[in-house]
């Protein structure tokens, strides 16, 4: 399996095909990657809603670096959408500490708790 830092190379690789990211930085275990032009590119406005868009894109970033790391820990969260105003996407990279063993922590039912 491929470490995080490589995956993210081949992530940028990739989307520099479709030349979408504009930055990328990596700081101290987090990695920043900023989508700047996007508008102009698809040739489609994103209204500002107030609120992030862009979750999809997170979760397949996510799911992308996941999968090809094995590594559960792996987190993309947006801090910056043009859904909100921004004049950019940004998706932050990190490894949660809230998770064990690189598997995501089994949370069990409670009691009486029929599913239904």
């Amino acid at each position: 399996m491929e470490g995080l830092d490589e995956t993210i190379a081949l992530l940028i690789e990739v989307m520099n095909r479709v030349p979408f990211i504009e930055t990328f930085s990596s700081c101290g275990g987090q990695t920043q990657l900023r989508f700047e032009g996007c508008e102009e590119r698809l040739e489609y406005r994103v209204a500002n809603v107030g609120r992030s868009v862009c979750g999809f894109d997170g979760g397949l970033i996510e799911g992308f670096l996941r999968n090809l790391t094995a590594d559960m820990s792996i987190s993309v969260k947006e801090i910056a959408c043009l859904g909100r105003g921004d004049t950019f996407c940004e998706f932050h990279i990190e490894k949660e500490a809230d998770k064990i063993g690189n598997q995501p922590i089994a949370v069990a039912p409670q009691a009486g708790a029929t599913g239904k």
